[in-house]
């Protein structure tokens, strides 16, 4: 099986508008806020997708699904939402294997941080 994992941060983004944002690509994706931060999240067979803050200033992203092509039918609306967001991000992926040890260089998906 082909697991391929994105890692990633966010800053300068509103989290229920991220939330929101995202909700329309990834319909049962859950939010809520804490006393310090943010969860955005959802676990599934072929997809996990968390992003998580606790300043709600920087955003950790860390998105794995089975194969590069479901991978990138998230990351593009998601980069596309961080951009129409005037957000600043990266995004980088590589494969694992089963047991979660990257085995690929990773790759720049997009970067904009200064």
């Amino acid at each position: 099986m082909n697991i391929y994992r994105c890692l990633g941060s966010i800053k300068s983004v509103n989290p229920e508008i991220l939330h929101k944002g995202i909700k329309n690509f990834v319909p049962n994706i859950k939010g809520r806020p804490r006393i310090f931060g943010y969860d955005i999240e959802l676990e599934s067979e072929e997809l996990t997708f968390y992003i998580n803050t606790y300043d709600e200033k920087e955003y950790k992203i860390d998105i794995s699904a089975t194969g590069k092509e479901k991978l990138f039918l998230i990351l593009e609306p998601l980069k596309e939402l961080l951009i129409k967001s005037n957000s600043k991000f990266d995004l980088i992926y590589f494969k694992e294997d089963t047991e979660g040890n990257q085995v690929s260089e990773e790759y720049v998906y997009f970067q904009n941080l200064a």
